[in-house]
């Protein structure tokens, strides 16, 4: 985390007056970016479905409602239909065994897998419906956790999405601004009260009765107090009493900072 003095060095008035329009220009565009976020990297939607597959519970039932719909097809008047179905198998395994990117897909592939066994089984007048029983509850399982999951991470996405739209108090070129999260740049004075997120990572100025909760960081529920320790402090991290860090949240008293760190 970049010192107070640092910031000073680059940016004179930054600690008072805040950040010029060019200095804003210079910080946001050219010299450390912006406020924003890198995007985690998602599997597609299909992949997460089938992904569900992948459980051990659920390879014991499929592999249990293979075996039926096999018993059954050896059951019939003819061996044929037997080996069709072992031959449709063998598709299925052999690439998941030899190509280790679709070893995850195999036990989806087995689910899928059981319709034209099913339907072989009806052919050879030896349906298993036990066998389709199992496959008929292993697919509603995964379908309602993969619902589950996808409910969830489209709520999480919302709470983000709302994060993004805190406005942070911010002084530039000596007047109060209501600024944006995306719109912070190193460099940018930031006044904190009661009830503010921070909304970026930074260094304290100035503090009166500071109390901030860093659950979000450190998992402990203690409020933490804050203030300012030295202008050229090189170290940081969440044990130190004068760096604030993006996402927590303040409990008690004002508070001035310098952004350090954006992003």
């Amino acid at each position: 985390m970049r010192t107070i003095q640092e910031l000073q060095t680059l940016f004179p008035a930054c600690a008072t007056k805040g950040l010029s329009p060019d200095e804003v220009n210079l910080s946001g565009s050219t010299t450390f970016g912006k406020n924003i976020l890198t995007p985690i990297l998602t599997e597609s939607i299909w992949l997460k479905f089938l992904g569900k597959f992948d459980d051990a519970i659920i390879r014991i039932l499929l592999v249990a409602a293979i075996l039926s719909f096999f018993i059954e097809l050896f059951q019939a008047n003819t061996s044929s239909y037997a080996f069709t179905g072992i031959a449709l198998l063998a598709l299925i395994l052999i690439p998941g065994f030899l190509i280790s990117a679709f070893r995850p897909l195999i036990p989806a592939s087995l689910a899928f897998f059981s319709i034209p066994l099913f339907f072989l089984g009806i052919a050879a007048g030896q349906p298993s419906y036990e066998g389709l029983a199992v496959m008929i509850a292993v697919i509603l399982a995964t379908g309602v956790a993969f619902l589950s999951e996808w409910k969830s991470n489209k709520e999480f996405e919302k709470l983000n999405s709302a994060k993004e739209q805190i406005q942070a108090k911010t002084i530039r070129s000596g007047s109060v601004k209501n600024l944006s999260m995306e719109e912070l740049v190193v460099g940018d004075l930031i006044l904190l009260e009661m009830g503010d997120e921070l909304p970026a990572d930074g260094r304290i100025l100035t503090s009166e009765n500071l109390s901030i909760d860093q659950s979000l960081l450190t998992g402990e529920s203690e409020p933490v107090e804050k203030h300012l320790i030295s202008a050229n402090q090189y170290t940081d991290g969440t044990e130190n009493p004068s760096c604030l860090f993006r996402g927590t949240q303040v409990l008690e008293g004002s508070a001035s900072f310098l952004i350090t760190e954006v992003g």
